[in-house]
């Protein structure tokens, strides 16, 4: 982290925008990054959530984009492996955008994730839409907490680790309330064909 503190905003920007392209630098730590430099007076708060805001929006874009260009050929398919293509082209054909919302707190699974919606034909406005309220949630979390514990990066490292499992439980539960209210509007049609 201290070498990005080094670069202030822009190099907080430049990090966010090359893990598009595999800069294998955790988006939360570069959050936290551009929460620490406001911690520390290198730059206001609302300035470093905004701009944090507006460079994931444009990293996840571009993602979307590339699965958009590439749409469901070989090549995207050996982009983000075959079990992985057919598990979450699966589980996009379930949940459609609330599954780009879900994975936004979940490392790792992101890039597959918006890379199949782009190729499945997701409007980019609608990826937007729900991409937007998911970091709506996360940007300012993350970059809150580099600010709040700016003088403290041993706690803050920590914090990072605790909040990702945490969003990944949270996730689960959103994911599960989603199989069930599905669940739910499902058999609830077929106990109506049933009565008729």
């Amino acid at each position: 982290m201290e070498w990005l503190l080094e670069w202030g905003l822009v190099g907080v920007v430049g990090v966010i925008l090359l893990s598009a392209v595999g800069l294998p630098v955790p988006e939360e730590l570069s959050l936290a990054t551009a929460g620490v430099l406001a911690g520390r007076g290198h730059a206001a708060l609302l300035i470093a959530v905004f701009v944090c805001y507006a460079a994931v929006l444009m990293a996840d874009l571009f993602v979307w984009g590339v699965g958009r260009t590439l749409g469901s050929s070989a090549r995207l398919r050996s982009f983000v492996g075959e079990q992985h293509y057919t598990q979450v082209s699966n589980a996009y054909a379930r949940y459609g955008g609330w599954l780009v919302l879900m994975v936004r707190p979940l490392p790792g699974m992101r890039v597959p994730v918006y890379t199949i919606a782009g190729a499945a034909g997701m409007p980019s406005w609608r990826f937007v839409l729900f991409d937007g309220l998911a970091a709506a949630i996360t940007v300012p979390l993350y970059v809150c907490a580099g600010y709040w514990l700016a003088d403290d990066l041993a706690r803050l490292t920590e914090t990072i680790a605790q909040s990702r499992q945490v969003m990944a439980g949270f996730a689960a539960l959103v994911g599960a309330a989603l199989v069930g209210w599905w669940f739910v509007r499902v058999r609830g049609r077929g106990d109506a064909a049933a009565s008729k």
